[in-house]
């Protein structure tokens, strides 16, 4: 399998695994899940981007208009991830006003995290073949 390939699915599954985490964390008052501040649909454009990674000849990296699709959905999540940390830092500063303890929570940085790797992959992508 091409290394861009093990890459996006890595990335994806990192992705996955942010939804199980807080995106605004909070010690007294209730803290917003990613999927409560609204991140799933970056993660589904991971999603897609894995399923190109599980199609066609597995020992090469995507066709070139493969690699610029799977280039603009990362792109596109990774947009998506910096609106939702704005809006994640708006509800910090909202909870803050109003006397409670609130951070960044890790399903941000897990995100990015999984953002980052398939972009990796995405643009390892571009190279068709191993040797």
């Amino acid at each position: 399998m091409h290394p861009s390939r093990v890459l996006i699915l890595i990335g994806a599954g990192v992705a996955v695994a942010s939804l199980a985490f807080d995106a605004v964390q909070s010690s007294t008052a209730t803290s917003w899940s990613m999927l409560a501040a609204d991140a799933w649909p970056g993660v589904v454009l991971i999603a897609v981007i894995a399923l190109f990674a599980v199609v066609g000849h597995l020992s090469e990296g995507f066709t070139p208009a493969g690699s610029v699709i799977s280039i603009t959905l990362v792109s596109a999540a990774a947009l998506l991830l910096v609106a939702k940390y704005i809006d994640a830092a708006r509800a910090i500063d909202t909870l803050r006003l109003g006397g409670h303890d609130a951070s960044v929570g890790p399903g941000m940085w897990v995100l990015g995290t999984g953002i980052a790797v398939t972009i990796v992959g995405s643009l390892w992508s571009t190279s068709r073949r191993l040797a």
